[in-house]
C-alpha cells in the first residue's frame, strides 16, 4: 500500500542500484507526478558524477517543497540518507520527521570516499533521523548510532543452477575489490574467467585487460545479463562490501558464487561456508570439486539461493513496510 504521507528523496546518480532502488521506493512513497517517468522505466537518470547529481537533487527538493506544504506532507524518506540529506526540508518548516537508507559510513576505514572529518556531521544526521536502515549486520556493527537491518531488494528472478564452467568476475576495478588477488591467479584459472566491470581506476584497467582475454568494460546492461547466462561460477575477492549487489545478482542467476572469506564484507553473513575461500589453492580445489560434482553443485546453489530469497523485491517490500517506523 502506497504511503502518500511520506515523500521520497531519490538518489540522483545513474548507478544501477540507485535506479532500481528508487523505482521500488517510488512504489511505496509519494513522488511528484512529473518525476514518475524516472521511476517507471521510461528513461533513466543521466547524472553519473557528483556535481550534476547534486544539482538534480536540489532541483527536485526545490520543486517538492511547495507540494509538501500544499499536501501537508511532514515526513520524507531518503534513498541514500547520508549523501543526500538536506536541512532545507526542515528549515522550510514542512518536514517534521525523516529517515532513510545508509549505504556507507565514515566510521568504516575501507569505505569509498570515507572521511574521518565528517564523522560528527554524520552522527548529527543520524541522531535526528527517526529511522536509519542498513543492508547488513556488518553495517550495523560499524556505526555507534541505532540502525535497523533490512537488506536491500534484488531486482532479479531466481534462475535454475547453471552447470557451465566459465567464471564471471563482475566488479568495479578498484582497490576495495582486491584486484591484485585477481591478477595473481594462476594462468589455468585466468583462462576460465570472464571480466566485466562498470567502472575502474586507471591503475587496474590496463593490467586486467592485458591479463584476461575476455574483458568487457563499461558495456550495456544487456551484455552483463548475457554474460550472467553464459557463466557457471561467480567470483569476488572484495575486502569491503556492505551488501553485494553483484554477488546477489550472480546467486539469483544460478551461479556457484565463490567469495573471499574476510571480516570486512557481508560474505560471512550472506554466503554459505562451502562457497567461501581463504587462499587461491582453496578456491581452485572448490572450483574443481563443484565442476566435477554436478548434483552437489546444484544442491549447494539452491541452498544458497534459499538463504537470500528474502531480498526478492516482493518479500523485501513486505518486510520493509512492516518494519518502517516513520
Amino acid at each position: 500500500m502506497k504511503q502518500n504521507d511520506i515523500a521520497l528523496i531519490p538518489h540522483f546518480f545513474n548507478h544501477k542500484w540507485a535506479i532500481d532502488l528508487n523505482k521500488t521506493l517510488s512504489e511505496i512513497f509519494f513522488v511528484p507526478d512529473k518525476y514518475m517517468d524516472y521511476f517507471e522505466g521510461r528513461y533513466n537518470f543521466k547524472e553519473d558524477s557528483y556535481l550534476p547529481g547534486k544539482s538534480q537533487l536540489h532541483k527536485y527538493i526545490s520543486e517538492l517543497l511547495p507540494i509538501l506544504r500544499a499536501q501537508k506532507i511532514e515526513k520524507v524518506f531518503y534513498t541514500n540518507i547520508l549523501d543526500d540529506y538536506s536541512a532545507d526540508l526542515q528549515n522550510a518548516g514542512f518536514v517534521k520527521s525523516f529517515g532513510g537508507i545508509l549505504h556507507a559510513t565514515n566510521h568504516q576505514d575501507l569505505a569509498i570516499g570515507q572521511q574521518k572529518k565528517l564523522i560528527d556531521y554524520e552522527n548529527s544526521i543520524m541522531k535526528m533521523s527517526k529511522q536509519t536502515i542498513v543492508a547488513s549486520q556488518l553495517m550495523k556493527n560499524q556505526v555507534p548510532y541505532k540502525v535497523d537491518v533490512m537488506g536491500l531488494p534484488v531486482h532479479m528472478d531466481f534462475t535454475y543452477p547453471s552447470v557451465n564452467k566459465d567464471i564471471l568476475f563482475s566488479h568495479r576495478l578498484m582497490k576495495d575489490k582486491n584486484i591484485d588477488m585477481l591478477l595473481d591467479l594462476p594462468e589455468e584459472l585466468k583462462e576460465k574467467i570472464i571480466v566485466t566491470c562498470p567502472s575502474g581506476s586507471t591503475t587496474y584497467v590496463g593490467k586486467v585487460q592485458k591479463e584476461f582475454k575476455r574483458f568487457y568494460f563499461k558495456k550495456p546492461k544487456e551484455i552483463y545479463l548475457q554474460l550472467l547466462k553464459e557463466s557457471g561460477f561467480g567470483l569476488s575477492f572484495a575486502t569491503h562490501d556492505n551488501f553485494g549487489y553483484s554477488l546477489m545478482e550472480g546467486i539469483y542467476s544460478g551461479l556457484t558464487y565463490f567469495v573471499h572469506d574476510n571480516d570486512c564484507t557481508t560474505y560471512r553473513e550472506f554466503v554459505l561456508e562451502e562457497l567461501r575461500f581463504e587462499t587461491i589453492e582453496e578456491l581452485w580445489a572448490k572450483y574443481n570439486y563443484y565442476s566435477n560434482n554436478t548434483a552437489e553443485r546444484i544442491k549447494i546453489v539452491k541452498k544458497q539461493q534459499e538463504k537470500v530469497k528474502k531480498f526478492q523485491v516482493e518479500s523485501w517490500v513486505e518486510n520493509f513496510q512492516k518494519g518502517l517506523k516513520l
